[in-house]
């Protein structure tokens, strides 16, 4: 008996898929925020307060994690240091601590929608 795969349902499996890596990237900016807040030096705390998950205006659309604007144009220098200052890295020690949760996200996500 031959195998038949019907690919008149493809645009709907991609359009889900999709769908389901872009709900999951929300939930994914506002854990990785979490965890920056988590690691990110403490002086005044404004740096903490400016760390925001919020959803992309861009076409494809997903998330984005905002650190730092306005008064805390700072955060490249702590976080890469200078010829004056030793890096205090957060960002990335951050996204490394997240890496396999996030990974999760996006499998139960797609999961959900193949079902």
């Amino acid at each position: 008996m031959p195998f038949i795969v019907d690919f008149s349902q493809a645009g709907v499996l991609q359009v889900n898929l999709a769908k389901a890596v872009e709900e999951s990237s929300l939930e994914i900016a506002e854990m990785l925020a979490a965890r920056i807040r988590n690691l990110a030096p403490v002086d005044e705390g404004n740096l903490k307060r400016s760390v925001k998950a919020i959803k992309s205006k861009f076409r494809n659309g997903g998330a984005i994690v905002v650190v730092g604007g306005g008064d805390e144009y700072y955060v490249s220098f702590l976080e890469l240091g200078t010829k004056r200052k030793i890096a205090q890295p957060f960002i990335r020690p951050a996204i490394e601590s997240i890496r396999h949760r996030a990974k999760r996200v996006i499998q139960r996500a797609l999961q959900e929608k193949i079902k």
